[in-house]
């Protein structure tokens, strides 16, 4: 297969992993949910900028623009957020639990 490859729902590409297919409609609520699990870079100014965004300072990215997170250990979340996506089951229970992580705050 040379440089490309496939896997599941995901596309290995030129060295890229490319996830899908989802919907037009779909796509959005699955991304916020998985930035919302994993503090991922999520612009793409941020992969050619040398400064820390807003995400960063609101603690959903680990600015790896400007090298606060070791090259291993972003791809070990970026590792976490694709296995979670595989087994969608494991995923939905994440965000169950970040959920109740909330609710739990406002009562406490």
């Amino acid at each position: 297969m040379g440089k490309e490859g496939r896997k599941g729902s995901f596309r290995i590409r030129m060295g890229f992993i490319f996830m899908g297919a989802f919907s037009k409609w779909g796509l959005r609520p699955v991304l916020d949910s998985i930035y919302e699990l994993f503090p991922l870079v999520q612009q793409q100014s941020c992969l050619s900028g040398k400064k820390a965004c807003i995400f960063y300072q609101i603690n959903r990215c680990l600015a790896p623009c400007e090298g606060r997170v070791s090259r291993d250990e972003y791809f070990d979340i970026l590792n976490l957020a694709k296995e979670s996506l595989e087994n969608i089951d494991c995923f939905i229970e994440k965000l169950k639990f970040r959920v109740k992580g909330f609710s739990d705050e406002e009562e406490g």
